[in-house]
């Protein structure tokens, strides 16, 4: 895969991964696997949340 990125945000990606004593490779590897961690947090919550909304008397009347 080739990944084509703004100069600036390359530079930005160069230093954060110096900084974190790895290399760009790994830093967006790291950056890409924490962007879909926090995506199916947010599907699942969002899920809950819609499985709440739709069986909110069911829920009601068990916690009765």
């Amino acid at each position: 895969m080739t990944l084509r990125i703004p100069d600036e945000l390359n530079e930005q990606l160069r230093e954060s991964a110096k900084a974190q004593g790895i290399s760009m490779q790994s830093a967006v590897i790291l950056a890409i696997a924490e962007y879909v961690e926090r995506r199916e947090v947010s599907m699942a919550a969002h899920l809950a949340q819609e499985f709440v909304k739709q069986n909110r008397e069911l829920i009601d009347r068990l916690a009765q």
